[in-house]
């Protein structure tokens, strides 16, 4: 899976499990908590589908909010915790 495949399913999750009225404002780098788009219950949501969808091996001391401030940061972050790595980097 390419790095713009796993960004478009996580923009498509984001736009499928959230209050967003207009989808165009939800670009790669635009700031989903300060766009009102993650809060904890949705931030836990999306680590879930991260987890499930992309098989990420995400340690829990690692999680920061700097790693899903946008899309661009959430991609990063699963290409780095994922065996997609290699297709990403």
């Amino acid at each position: 899976m390419s790095r713009d495949s796993i960004l478009q399913a996580l923009r498509q999750f984001i736009i499928d499990h959230s209050n967003l009225e207009d989808a165009s404002i939800l670009e790669a780098n635009t700031d989903l908590f300060e766009a009102g788009l993650l809060d904890s219950l949705m931030t836990v949501s999306l680590l879930s589908f991260c987890e499930e969808q992309f098989g990420c091996q995400m340690d829990l001391s690692e999680l920061s909010q700097e790693h899903f401030s946008s899309l661009n940061a959430l991609t990063d972050f699963v290409c780095r915790t994922t065996a997609q790595a290699k297709v990403c980097g």
